[in-house]
């Protein structure tokens, strides 16, 4: 207890500098903040990645790694942060932040901030609540900057074009992955790791991420078959992790972002996964054909097998999809295999009604 008093004094002082340089001219900051010996914390056994080292002759850094600020540091070093909005890159590794919310405030609201390091050596020092939190903080974040990031999980940085997600790895770990893959314009594999699982939650955090980044690059994911000399691609969708709209979202979200797969199979489509599936097809203008079969379409009489499907359009499947299901003219380059669109009885039952409004809404 009696190291109390100077310690909260070394963050005070810490707290005027952050407010000292954020007051001044300065477009950038670099910050260091020992408060504590230099060595650094033995790393969790599976983490074989050690935290960027910063170069001390830049100044658009700021590195408050190593320094045990604890939770009551790391809130009032967010609060000053805020005002630094030429900060670009973060080093908070091995600060024990806890649950504080200050972090993830300064992280759903900085407007320029390009990468962050959260690296902890215990769960406690950064638990799956504050995970939970930070991934949220920077979906919701609108500058859209923060793309890439180095916690105990997994190291997403400028030069990183592969990622494999570790057996280790948690729900609030993809969370907090997914806060960054909204952003991310380099990632191109997601590589899930041998005995490595991801729930449905998961999945839907990630490829809700992939889907709302028009800029997204990942395409490839072992567990779907989708590699970089892949081309043609049948898929399964009644397969547990594909027949739900939630775990279904990952493997959209490769769709949208993939531009070596020319002809796509999907068995066992069901009406549920309509809306996803446009959002993938909106923006991949690479796609040659789609061979689908809707598996069950709810008319007035009762559920009724519909046969398959082939469209063959060059790029905008989705236009050539809504347009078919609302029984209106259909051209393309390659149309000589669509199908008649649907009679008037199916427009007008209240499946086909659903169809036609769902992917409509999405083009």
């Amino acid at each position: 207890m009696r190291w109390a008093p100077l310690v909260g004094a070394i963050v005070d002082s810490a707290y005027l500098i952050v407010k000292y340089m954020a007051s001044g001219s300065f477009k950038h900051v670099w910050i260091a903040l020992d408060l504590h010996h230099r060595h650094r914390p033995q790393q969790r056994q599976h983490n074989h990645h050690q935290p960027q080292q910063h170069n001390n002759n830049t100044n658009n850094n700021n590195t408050d790694n190593n320094n045990h600020l604890g939770a009551n540091g790391v809130r009032i070093a967010a609060k000053a942060l805020l005002t630094c909005t030429g900060l670009k890159r973060l080093g908070l590794s091995y600060n024990e932040p806890g649950v504080e919310p200050a972090l993830a405030d300064l992280l759903r609201a900085h407007p320029a901030l390009v990468s962050v390091e959260l690296v902890e050596a215990i769960d406690r020092h950064l638990p799956s609540r504050a995970k939970d939190d930070i991934g949220r903080a920077l979906t919701e974040n609108k500058a859209k900057t923060l793309g890439f990031l180095h916690c105990d999980t997994f190291v997403l940085g400028q030069e990183t074009r592969s990622l494999m997600w570790p057996r280790e790895a948690s729900t609030s770990d993809a969370v907090l992955l997914a806060g960054v893959l909204v952003t991310n314009t380099v990632l191109t594999t997601f590589n899930i790791a041998a005995g490595a699982t991801l729930a449905n939650t998961a999945r839907s955090a990630l490829g809700e991420a992939l889907l709302n980044n028009p800029g997204s690059r990942v395409a490839f994911c072992n567990d779907f078959g989708l590699a970089p000399s892949v081309d043609n691609c049948e898929f399964d969708l009644s397969r547990t992790e594909l027949k739900d709209v939630e775990p279904f979202r990952l493997l959209a979200g490769c769709l949208r972002g993939n531009r070596t797969l020319t002809h796509v199979k999907l068995n066992n489509l069901r009406i549920e996964l309509i809306e996803t599936l446009a959002q993938a097809l909106r923006a991949n203008d690479k796609l040659e054909e789609l061979d689908d079969d809707l598996a069950t379409v709810y008319q007035q009489g009762g559920p009724a097998p519909q046969p398959r499907i082939r469209w063959q359009a060059k790029g905008r499947l989705a236009s050539q999809w809504a347009a078919w299901a609302a029984g209106k003219p259909v051209g393309g380059a390659k149309a000589a295999l669509l199908p008649l669109g649907p009679s008037r009885r199916q427009r007008a039952s209240l499946g086909w009604v659903g169809i036609v409004g769902i992917v409509e809404k999405c083009l």
